[in-house]
């Protein structure tokens, strides 16, 4: 199994710790994000893992280099921020074909069953399945009852909101390989791929990850509360 993990951004909201440190390699207890995020994806079955890097590209390539990775890790390195649509599209020929992608933002921390994930992706039949859970933000994702996205609530009116459920998007997905064919070269954000899915019938599936802890790490505070999360799982034993 193949993730990817989307690690090329430039991490503004972690200033001014990120403008000497990739976001990736920002400290998260005795570790950093990215080697947290590689062992745990290692354990859940991943057995071989991609990375983009963009913002002070160098010292993620040293740090990767340098680290002994259970799994062997490819680092894809970008000239100019390709968006997470353009870094997908990117690094497609590190991408094993007719199989499916674990895609995951390297400043996601959660204990959500990944294999659960891989089994609805399967069971859907999808192009594309979306973890998400229910949560204030103010870009929700609008879902039907059988649990398919049929977009983001910023793409329609808000009159017609009401007959779909709202759910936000954890930064984890798995797609299949097959959907990349939707996706041009160049720099956009994935969903603006994903729309265009949507227009030409492609199916989209959504996988509700419960109570699972998730947390967003790119805020000094979310940052704070992922650590102590972490050394609270330790301490029991999780």
């Amino acid at each position: 199994m193949t993730a990817f993990i989307l690690a090329a951004g430039k991490g503004t909201r972690l200033g001014p710790l990120t403008d000497s440190l990739p976001k990736a390699l920002v400290p998260l207890g005795n570790t950093v994000m990215l080697d947290a995020l590689i062992e745990r994806l290692a354990r859940s079955g991943v057995t071989n893992i991609v990375l983009n890097a963009y913002h002070l590209a160098g010292k993620v390539l040293r740090h990767v280099r340098a680290t002994s990775y259970p799994v062997p890790v490819n680092v894809v390195e970008e000239t100019r921020l390709l968006g997470t649509g353009g870094a997908i599209r990117n690094a497609a020929t590190y991408f094993p074909p007719c199989e499916s992608v674990l895609v995951h933002n390297v400043d996601i921390l959660s204990d959500i069953d990944l294999d659960e994930l891989w089994k609805a992706h399967a069971d859907a039949a999808a192009l594309v399945t979306l973890a998400v859970n229910r949560r204030e933000t103010d870009r929700p994702l609008l879902v039907t009852d059988d649990m398919q996205f049929a977009g983001k609530a910023a793409w329609m009116p808000e009159s017609e909101h009401g007959t779909y459920r709202k759910f936000g998007y954890t930064g984890i997905q798995v797609i299949s390989t097959s959907v990349l064919r939707f996706f041009p070269r160049g720099a956009y954000d994935v969903f603006e791929c994903y729309r265009h899915v949507l227009e030409r019938g492609g199916t989209i599936a959504v996988h509700d990850i419960g109570e699972a802890f998730w947390i967003d790490l790119g805020t000094p505070d979310n940052l704070r509360k992922g650590i102590q999360w972490l050394e609270s799982t330790r301490q029991s034993g999780g």
